[in-house]
């Protein structure tokens, strides 16, 4: 088989002549070449190769034709003596300097939009000379001048966190005249990498599967169908180290006091509380200092709590140390117990001659139970913030009204001298309260549903079931936010989302709206969520269940809302979602007519009219529109909770975690 090789003209060159020098190189090591059977072609057309000077190891010679401007291909063919023929080829293009009218546009650009044109003349209409598209490179047949847009990239410039593995670097774009022609993606040494990606209608993804710790840098080159290029220069650092702190103190066992300072691996911010707590960013109970914390002062017994935020907003795992000063206070057990007909616990237990008073402690959350089973198992007391009253109780008894129908709450003691020093916590008592009633205002139909809520979340965090997770727990802690509650368990729950996938646009919205208010990092997933709208132009014109989908109520309705929360008003908030809003009534209402459901004349929906309302209200303020909301029935919701008779609205959580969110607006309205 010969080898054959074009040294001229080269691949991808731009020639200055029509009738270029074709020099290639062959040879054959086995049977040697048959110079006889040289073949050039030029455009798929062959061209003779008489005046070819052609010998054992190669030919040179000119194109006899003049080859048309602009795009051009040769190709060669060679065999050797045995028949086993070989070819190969070139692509170039001819774009000589010639300009035979003086107009200051060579031919060949005249020839491939035109026969003849005018350098002043605007052919197009687009404001734009021939002369001044020709230096812009731009189609003079066309007046679109305007280049492809970002809607949204993922990441920005500088250090980011590793969203997990894979690391996804998510563009999305649009054209807003002719559509985009091309898409090409080009490494740090200009590599063409487009092929690595996955460009897929209005965006374009590289994965990463095992990203490693350090810089990276890409152009992502957009151009349109009319030659406008928008080029986007991407140039950051992936860290994926957590942050990790270390106490100076170690030892367990104290008599008097010392001090304690929190080193971390790397520059960080460092979270901590000492009230036994567990510490969140912005919680009142939590310490937050640039690393190192130094001077932390430790005279009782203490439940040191930290953890450490990185530069590049790696969160790190929350550890803890128990300082232990020694105590002799005896530790006593507590009695619960409901009498019949009775809406109150009754609360005794054995008196202590050192006590002062003592303190009780009730809980109906497993998050915060297993605080005080960490409290029971150490031999300490339990945070503050779980006491059933701020002030101590004397005597062997009393009683807690501030329960709810079927809720099991657990009660621990503490008793406190007249030091006054807190001894540990007695083991736990547990009872099922028992017993309904209606709730006879608002304020109480909230704290009935936020105490069963509480009681229903799982050990992980969640609310809902393996299907709905996600979607209930996001619910759920947006109803928690709206009553300003923020603990343990609100926070578990949004550890349990951020580390969740939302494999549909519904859930990945609701994710990134609660992850959001909770002032969690969502870059990712609202790049995630605005690739996976439908796009036309430049315009979202909304959202369907999954990527590529046609749009639906539901997951336009909370798509439209996250973006427009999370752009802060860039050109995302546009009027088509405004017109997407003024339009819910046309896709949700029920076969009633007056209330909502997943899809148009189906049974009303506790979960759709909630959320449904909440968003409108948005938009339309029951104050500003009167008029409208005459149009919804929203007494029907309110009458769920009555007839559950446990604090609940409608089927569950899911429904009771919308309505919370709403419970104030529907009083409101009536």
């Amino acid at each position: 088989m010969p080898d054959l090789n074009i040294i001229e003209p080269a691949e991808g060159t731009n020639l200055e002549t029509v009738r270029p020098t074709v020099k290639v190189t062959f040879q054959d090591e086995e049977s040697g070449i048959d110079t006889s059977s040289l073949i050039v072609k030029v455009n798929g057309v062959a061209v003779s190769t008489s005046g070819f000077t052609v010998t054992s190891t190669g030919a040179t010679g000119e194109i006899p034709e003049d080859l048309p401007f602009n795009e051009n291909t040769i190709t060669v063919n060679i065999a050797d003596t045995s028949g086993n023929a070989k070819e190969a080829s070139v692509n170039f293009l001819v774009q000589p300097d010639t300009d035979t009218d003086g107009d200051g546009i060579p031919d060949w650009w005249e020839t491939l939009h035109f026969s003849s044109l005018d350098a002043d003349t605007d052919s197009d209409g687009d404001g734009i000379s021939n002369y001044d598209e020709y230096v812009a490179g731009t189609d003079p047949n066309n007046s679109d001048i305007q280049p492809p847009e970002i809607l949204s990239r993922y990441p920005s410039d500088g250090t980011v966190a590793t969203q997990g593995n894979p690391f996804e670097m998510v563009t999305t774009f649009a054209d807003s005249d002719s559509g985009i022609a091309t898409v090409v993606l080009l490494d740090e040494n200009g590599v063409d990498i487009s092929s690595q990606a996955v460009i897929t209608g209005n965006t374009i993804t590289l994965t990463m599967e095992h990203p490693e710790n350090k810089a990276y840098q890409y152009q992502l080159i957009l151009t349109d169908e009319a030659g406008n290029k928008t080029i986007v220069n991407f140039s950051f650092t992936i860290d994926s180290i957590l942050p990790y702190v270390m106490p100076s103190v170690t030892t367990l066992h104290h008599d008097t006091e010392f001090e304690v300072d929190l080193t971390c691996s790397e520059a960080a911010d460092i979270y901590y509380s000492t009230d036994g707590y567990p510490p969140f960013v912005n919680a009142a109970n939590t310490i937050v200092q640039t690393a190192p914390v130094t001077g932390i002062s430790i005279d009782k017994t203490t439940h040191l709590q930290y953890f450490a935020i990185d530069e590049a907003g790696n969160i790190g795992p929350t550890e803890s140390i128990i300082y232990q000063f020694d105590s002799t206070i005896p530790v006593t057990q507590i009695r619960a117990q409901q009498v019949e007909n009775e809406n109150y616990v009754t609360l005794s237990w054995d008196s202590v001659t050192q006590a002062a008073n003592y303190y009780i402690y009730r809980v109906a959350n497993p998050v915060d139970k297993q605080i005080l089973e960490d409290c029971v198992a150490n031999g300490i007391a339990p945070p503050a913030r779980l006491r059933l009253s701020d002030n101590g109780v004397t005597g062997e008894t009393t009683t807690d009204d501030q329960v709810v129908p079927g809720t099991t709450y657990y009660y621990g003691i503490t008793v406190n001298t007249q030091e006054p020093l807190e001894g540990p916590l007695s083991e736990l008592a547990s009872i099922e309260f028992t017993g309904s009633s209606t709730a006879q205002d608002k304020d109480e139909a909230i704290q009935r549903a936020k105490t069963w809520l509480k009681a229903n979340q799982g050990t992980l965090g969640s609310w809902g079931n393996e299907k709905n997770k996600l979607l209930v727990t996001s619910q759920v802690l947006n109803a928690f936010k709206a009553l300003g509650e923020d603990e343990a368990a609100v926070r578990k729950g949004v550890f349990f989302l951020r580390g969740n996938y939302a494999d549909n646009n519904d859930f990945l919205g609701r994710q990134i709206n609660t992850l959001y208010d909770f002032e969690q990092n969502v870059d990712y997933l609202v790049a995630k969520l605005i690739s996976q709208a439908y796009i036309s132009g430049t315009t979202i014109y909304g959202w369907g269940t999954r990527s590529g989908y046609y749009p639906d109520p539901v997951s336009t309705a909370v798509g439209a809302s996250t973006v427009s929360k999370t752009t802060k008003g860039t050109s995302l908030t546009n009027s088509s979602i405004d017109a997407l809003r003024s339009n819910w009534n046309s896709l949700f209402f029920s076969s009633d007519g007056y209330c909502f459901s997943w899809v148009a004349d189906a049974d009303a929906s506790v979960y759709v009219s909630s959320l449904t309302y909440h968003l409108l209200a948005e938009k339309y303020p029951p104050e500003n529109y009167a008029s409208l909301w005459q149009n919804f029935s929203i007494s029907w919701i309110l009458d769920t909770q009555t007839a559950n008779g446990d604090g609940s609205f409608g089927n569950g959580s899911i429904d009771t975690g919308a309505c919370q969110a709403s419970c104030r607006l529907f009083y409101n309205i009536f």
